[in-house]
């Protein structure tokens, strides 16, 4: 390998390390702004999807963050655990049992 082609390998390398550096500063602020988005941004969200979904929809949320949104969106809970429903019910039901919530939820 002469000194112009390790020149250019070298000049490669950080390119492909500052695009990878990039990319990751961009996953990095992306994550943090979703985190730190604000209770008012996470209801209204919820109150415009209520008001989209049609009758007898169904949603998956995968975490449970705003367990107070989530009730008032949905009549009905299925808890699912490694495949299978450890616990289903109303959203009066869910809201009464707050073993349910932390065991689950970890609200």
């Amino acid at each position: 390998m002469n000194v112009g082609q390790k020149k250019q390998f070298s000049t490669a390398t950080l390119a492909y390390i500052f695009l990878l550096l990039y990319i990751l500063a961009a996953l990095v602020w992306w994550f943090i702004s979703l985190q730190s988005q604000s209770d008012e941004m996470a209801q209204l969200r919820m109150d415009l999807l209520k008001e989209k979904l049609p009758a007898n929809s169904s949603v998956y949320q995968k975490e449970a963050k705003n367990i107070e949104a989530l009730l008032r969106l949905a009549d009905r809970h299925y808890l699912i655990e490694r495949g299978r429903i450890v616990w289903d019910g109303t959203s009066q039901a869910l809201a009464a049992a707050p073993e349910i919530q932390h065991r689950y939820l970890g609200v």
